[in-house]
């Protein structure tokens, strides 16, 4: 008898350790900072780099309207399983990632001591950070209006006269 019982105490041990250890995997969802975008940089070139940047990471465009995109994560298959959805809102002087929700990612409340905090798996804030960085990356890349050398006249050179 002794050996059933402590078997059935050790699986129940084991069983809560891996319950306690799944329910650490859940954080606050961040705020992102917003993305400030340099002057005379045209609004096309802010949507351009939010959508290069969701290609990037296999981020999927849910809806393009202008000034905002609604984009989900992952793309493909594993969209089936999880998926976490984010609204970039942009104009010419700045853009930021904002949070939607997220199915199959824990999502809820209560993980920290302020129930009105929205909790989510750690990676979903991962997954905005790294789309915010290439958006940010993607904005440095553009040519900037106005920044450019002026262009050499094309006039054939003189040559001397004698």
């Amino acid at each position: 008898m002794k050996r059933p019982i402590r078997s059935t105490l050790l699986g129940l041990a084991l069983a809560s350790a891996l319950i306690l250890a799944g329910c650490g995997a859940t954080v606050p969802v961040r705020t992102m900072s917003q993305g400030y975008v340099t002057e005379g940089t045209p609004i096309a070139t802010v949507h351009e780099a939010v959508l290069r940047a969701a290609e990037l990471r296999y981020w999927r465009v849910i809806s393009d309207d202008p000034g905002v995109v609604t984009l989900a994560y992952p793309s493909g298959p594993k969209a089936q399983h999880f998926e976490a959805i984010v609204r970039v809102n942009y104009d010419a002087r700045n853009f930021r990632v904002e949070y939607v929700s997220s199915r199959g990612l824990n999502e809820g409340h209560g993980c920290t001591q302020d129930k009105d905090v929205v909790c989510a798996h750690r990676n979903v804030n991962n997954w905005m950070i790294n789309l915010d960085k290439d958006i940010r990356r993607f904005l440095v890349l553009q040519p900037r209006t106005g920044t450019t050398a002026p262009a050499r006249s094309q006039e054939p050179a003189k040559t001397p006269t004698k």
